[in-house]
């Protein structure tokens, strides 16, 4: 938690730190909850973990400080589920001509392979070579725990490659050194082009601010389970090819890659 202040606010004294310094980096934890599905509760404890530590030591060498991170914490509402994009926002906004031309070629490309696998940004950025299987019959990516842990157990699984994902991870066969192990920096860069850029759904000036659709890169997750529903995907499959627990017991080795891919070319969207 205070190496990320510190990235994100510099190493400043205790008594520097100031409300505008507490309240960004709120701001950058509910940023990573809306880009990145973060729970807002994994948040908290890092904005907690700062608030504790001021008060703890203002406590034993009696400092004096503001208490500049009381009320930073994110409420309830804001949390990391967001809506889905729906398919004609993603062909006639997102792909439009020029809509991402702001982004790097690193960038760009993980918003194509995300929008066609429903992968996590940070799950496809941490690919290794190895796990990219461009040359097999049916081209796909291994997402693995590699000295690292999954978010769980069930994000383990094989994805093909369709569309514009193969497309986008033939131009990165190694993968994205980039944003390896950096997927804040990712987020960051995606949501500061996304907002700048207009690439979100606008809501209603009528509907209550409570209320309102909450979007983020994270929405391709949830645009993608909608789309597979609607070709009539069967939901364990579409669990599988997402990476969600499905609370049953899992017997054999799931879903092949012949099958998955089937539909997920049923799906695979096309610029315009």
């Amino acid at each position: 938690a205070v190496e990320i202040l510190i990235e994100q606010r510099g190493d400043k004294a205790l008594q520097d730190i100031t409300r505008a310094d507490a309240v960004a980096y709120a701001d950058f934890w509910e940023g990573r909850t809306i880009a990145e599905g973060i729970s807002p509760s994994s948040a908290n404890k890092n904005i907690s973990h700062i608030g504790g530590m001021i008060r703890a030591v203002d406590k034993r060498l009696k400092l004096g400080l503001d208490h500049v991170f009381g009320g930073t914490r994110l409420e309830g509402g804001r949390d990391g589920n967001r809506s889905p994009f729906t398919v004609e926002h993603i062909r006639n906004v997102i792909l439009a001509p020029g809509a991402l031309d702001g982004l790097n070629d690193e960038a760009k490309d993980v918003v194509y392979i995300v929008m066609e696998t429903g992968c996590r940004p940070s799950e496809i950025v941490n690919l290794s070579k190895s796990r990219i299987k461009l040359g097999a019959e049916i081209p796909f990516i291994r997402v693995e725990a590699e000295g690292r842990l999954l978010k769980t157990e069930h994000s383990e699984r094989d994805i093909p490659l369709v569309g514009m994902a193969l497309d986008a991870m033939k131009r990165h066969p190694a993968g994205f050194p980039r944003y390896h192990d950096n997927g804040d920096n990712l987020s960051a860069t995606l949501m500061k082009h996304f907002k700048k850029a207009g690439l979100l759904p606008k809501a209603s000036e009528d509907t209550p601010l409570k209320k309102r659709p909450k979007y983020g890169v994270y929405s391709f997750r949830h645009s993608l389970k909608d789309r597979l529903k609607a070709v009539e995907c069967p939901e364990e499959l579409t669990d599988e090819l997402i990476g969600h627990a499905t609370g049953k017991p899992k017997y054999g080795d799931g879903y092949g890659l012949q099958l998955k891919a089937k539909y997920l070319k049923s799906i695979a969207l096309t610029p315009g």
